[in-house]
């Protein structure tokens, strides 16, 4: 790490990601047994999380068009971190399916327009100040490991309705980490600047954006039901947490090596790796889902079907969009693949689920990481 971003800004930013990933390591493993527990069915819980995704496809590039005119990323994440939390203050008291969905719709208005912006903003920091954004982004890897290991501990001895009040808490710590960071202004426009749908007709940006959505829909019986897949095998909440935490630390160990591999091999072989290996992970899961060595050696391509995938792909986004483009290339890279990608696979998965079992969701994950290793082989370059 450059000496120029050592000390506050450092912390920050990596506090940051701390605590944004903290939030995901409690919602991800265990909203969905959350929501099991309030008396949801697969299908509503697969639509609400649909629903969480589909505030994704337009939000973020409308928060995304507001801040890259004004330059006040910053503000925005504050305000919003903050906004966010009333959603998850409403949860505690939400006891039917239309109640737990207004709730998460109101946080999720909110939630995306955070992270977009800080990705944004931090590879804007490192442009200018020098740094490897997988040394910082390790850290949110770290918060969900801490969050997933205490949380399965924790519900294993008490139940799961104290989950969006912790929840919140960390969302206000999203806040307090942004203040303190330097002002954000918008970049300079060129004299012949060119337009966003311009960019967006290049092949490769094309390419780039449909594999990102392929990869998100095949990762939501992940993100949505693993937890409840392994607990209808007979694992306990433990167990699950220890599982989504040995993933993540995998993760953890490769962020310490990604910037070195990236600049030997290049993104694009990178990109194409984590591709291949979620393909890989999602066909074997049915397989090993009853055996633990076979269960930690596919949690353990978390390091690449996630870890390399993120860090490339943030990279290669920022690398294809001018600078004044920059916050709405990552609020698309949201809203198209953890939005589009993310919700379709989730009210799919959902539906495969009750219709025909958690096998067939998992086999449809497979396939459409297939597509995506496709469209990165053939076009992104």
């Amino acid at each position: 790490m450059s000496k120029a971003l050592t000390g506050g800004i450092y912390t920050r930013l990596s506090a940051y990601y701390f605590h944004f990933y903290a939030v995901l390591g409690l919602m991800l493993p265990f909203f969905g047994l959350w929501m099991a527990e309030r008396g949801l069915t697969a299908a509503q819980i697969g639509a609400v999380l649909a629903a969480h995704g589909l505030t994704r496809i337009v939000l973020p590039p409308l928060w995304a068009a507001w801040a890259d005119a004004r330059g006040q990323r910053l503000a925005m994440v504050q305000w919003a971190s903050l906004a966010c939390a009333l959603g998850l203050l409403l949860l505690p008291a939400a006891q039917s399916f239309w109640a737990v969905l207004g709730a998460v719709l109101l946080f999720s208005v909110f939630w995306n327009a955070t992270m977009p912006q800080f990705e944004a903003y931090t590879l804007g920091q490192l442009a200018q100040r020098g740094g490897d954004y997988s040394r910082i982004r390790l850290w949110g890897s770290v918060g969900f490991v801490l969050a997933v290991v205490g949380g399965g501990a924790a519900f294993d001895h008490w139940d799961l309705q104290p989950l969006p009040l912790a929840m919140a808490a960390l969302v206000v710590g999203m806040a307090v980490a942004a203040r303190g960071l330097p002002a954000d202004h918008p970049a300079p426009r060129p004299a012949q600047q060119g337009s966003i749908f311009a960019t967006l007709r290049r092949p490769v940006v094309l390419a780039l954006l449909a594999a990102c959505m392929l990869h998100q829909f095949s990762f939501a019986p992940y993100y949505g039901f693993f937890s409840l897949y392994l607990e209808q095998q007979g694992w306990d909440k433990t167990s699950t947490g220890l599982l989504w935490a040995f993933g993540v630390m995998c993760e953890i160990v490769m962020f310490i090596w990604t910037g070195s591999l990236i600049r030997r091999f290049g993104l694009r072989r990178i990109f194409l790796l984590a591709m291949l290996t979620t393909v890989a992970r999602w066909s074997l899961l049915e397989w090993t889902v009853h055996w633990l060595p076979g269960l930690l050696v596919l949690q353990a391509l978390h390091l690449s079907s996630f870890g390399l995938y993120h860090a490339a792909g943030v990279q290669l986004i920022y690398r294809e969009f001018q600078p004044h483009q920059r916050g709405r290339g990552q609020a698309l890279y949201v809203s198209l693949s953890f939005g589009v990608g993310g919700s379709l696979g989730s009210a799919a998965a959902g539906g495969l689920w009750d219709w025909a079992g958690p096998d067939w969701a998992y086999r449809m994950a497979a396939i459409a990481a297939v597509g995506a290793s496709i469209l990165a082989w053939r076009w992104v370059r």
